[in-house]
């Protein structure tokens, strides 16, 4: 299994819905031809989802979370969408080791589900 401790970085209880929402929001201004792509921003206590189209505009959601470490990861909104829906709980574990290899989504109290989202390379 994956445990927290296997990973450099680990965003330990956080919020479902504020995840979820700002994730929603943060892909309206994504398009299919971009991969839906979103990026994420941990830097210390601090997580920021954001997007950018030039057509449209640019969106910037923060969140306070438990953490004191610093990635940038961009990564499809319609696969994290997906993978986050399936665990239906109020906080959920994400894991990350760096902006390459895949981020791990767990539930703290149920170890038989586990989600892998890839991350995009952005220039």
């Amino acid at each position: 299994g994956y445990y927290i401790d296997d990973f450099d970085i680990a965003i330990r209880e956080c919020s479902f819905d504020d995840l979820f929402n700002m994730i929603d929001r943060a892909s309206l201004l994504t398009s299919d031809r971009e991969k839906n792509t979103i990026k994420l921003s941990l830097n210390k206590n601090e997580l920021m989802i954001s997007s950018n189209s030039p057509e449209i505009g640019k969106v910037e959601e923060k969140i306070t979370v438990e953490s004191d470490k610093e990635i940038n990861i961009s990564f499809s909104s319609k696969f994290m969408l997906d993978a986050i829906k399936s665990f239906n709980k109020d906080k959920i574990i994400i894991c990350m080791n760096n902006d390459s290899s895949p981020i791990v989504i767990k539930n703290s109290e149920d170890t038989s589900l586990v989600q892998l989202v890839l991350p995009i390379k952005t220039c």
